[in-house]
């Protein structure tokens, strides 16, 4: 429980709530929990089997929605002539409009579970 201005109590923390005061670009979010998440993107070997070489990572605070970081890491991709024919990616990236504007605009095929309920 944490008190609010009021001295009431509340039960969960809020996205803009300080959660470090000596980085307060650290933020929280009720599914990462409090600090930073990163973005990471890394080229797969269809030869070797494996991954082998990380091609873009962006840091951004907890509270930032994955399905933003999509577009600007194949931007960055472009950027270094590095952009893929087909991007693996979990569920919160493969929105249609995400899919369709990674088609469009780089011509990466974004392939990505469907969120439940969709």
């Amino acid at each position: 429980m944490h008190l609010t201005k009021d001295f009431s109590c509340r039960s969960e923390e809020t996205a803009d709530s300080l959660q470090n005061s000596s980085d307060p670009d650290a933020s929280y979010s009720s599914h990462k929990g409090q600090g930073y998440q990163a973005q990471v993107v890394e080229n797969y070997s269809e030869e070797s089997g494996q991954l082998s070489l990380i091609t873009h990572i962006e840091v951004k605070s907890a509270d930032k929605h994955n399905a933003n970081s999509l577009l600007p890491a194949l931007d960055a991709l472009r950027r270094r002539d590095m952009v893929p024919d087909e991007m693996l990616a979990d569920s919160l990236y493969g929105s249609d409009s995400n899919c369709e504007q990674a088609r469009d605009e780089y011509g990466t095929e974004v392939i990505a579970p469907v969120m439940p309920g969709s």
